[in-house]
C-alpha cells in the first residue's frame, strides 16, 4: 500500500455576517455554478497565505486571522 499520493491543493473561504454568506458565481466549465470564493495553493505558501491571497483576487477582500473551519478530500478520477 502506498503512503503518498499527488495531490492539488486548494482554499475555500467562508464569510459571513448575521444570516449573510459571499458566494462567488463560477462561469467555468470545470466548475460551474455558486461556491466559496478560493483557489489554488500555490508552491511553498502556506494554507493561510493562500486564503488571503485568493480572497483578494476574487473578491478584493483583505482579510486578517482566518480560521480553519473544515477540511474535504474531492477524489479525481485517474488522479
Amino acid at each position: 500500500m502506498q503512503r503518498t499520493e499527488n495531490v492539488e491543493l486548494t482554499v475555500l473561504c467562508l464569510i459571513h455576517q448575521n444570516d449573510n454568506y459571499l458566494l462567488q458565481n463560477r462561469l467555468k466549465e470545470d466548475w460551474k455554478g455558486l461556491t466559496l470564493p478560493g483557489g489554488h495553493i500555490e508552491k511553498n505558501e502556506s494554507i493561510i497565505d493562500a486564503v488571503i491571497r485568493e480572497m483578494k483576487e476574487e473578491t478584493g477582500l483583505d482579510i486578517q486571522n482566518p480560521r480553519l473551519c473544515g477540511i474535504k478530500q474531492f477524489p479525481i478520477e485517474n488522479g
